[in-house]
């Protein structure tokens, strides 16, 4: 079985553009959480030559799957909001380049994508931005409690203080 990683995407910027990106992300259904899938924001191909799914995937999400169904959560957006949080699991690492690939399509919206995989001591903080990648930075012991919580300290063998 592979490594969890923890992500947060926090996408920010005006609202209708907001709205627009979270209609794409939820397929343009309205029924509930189940519709999410990365798929709905960059389709992988039905033919390809890749040998497989996963392989395309890995290349151009940088996963080799959608996030895991039972850790998704997002937050509502309500009206005039200007950022919106999605909170979900994915196999081994953060699906850095679906996300750097969507800020492509939506260029008045910054994408945030915080990562933890405590397993390949991976924790970064990814900024994107008209399809480019702005910023990245490794997360403190401080960032990593405020994005994860405490209980990340039990599986990285950090010391209460």
């Amino acid at each position: 079985m592979a490594n969890r990683c923890e992500n947060v995407l926090r996408v920010s910027g005006n609202y209708n553009g907001l709205l627009k990106f979270d209609a794409q992300f939820r397929g343009n259904k309205y029924n509930s959480d189940e519709d999410y899938h990365f798929d709905n924001l960059y389709p992988t191909p039905r033919e390809s030559v890749y040998s497989g799914v996963a392989d395309w995937r890995r290349e151009h999400w940088g996963v080799k799957g959608s996030f895991y169904e039972d850790s998704f959560a997002c937050d509502k957006l309500c009206e005039g909001e200007t950022e919106i949080y999605y909170y979900f699991e994915t196999p081994w690492t953060g699906p850095k380049k679906l996300i750097e690939h969507i800020s492509k399509e939506y260029k008045n919206l910054e994408f945030m994508l915080v990562c933890s995989e405590p397993g390949n001591g991976i924790y970064d903080l990814c900024i994107y931005s008209g399809g480019c990648l702005v910023s990245e930075e490794g997360l403190s012991e401080d960032d990593i409690k405020y994005w994860f919580g405490d209980d990340e300290e039990t599986e990285r063998g950090v010391k209460n203080g």
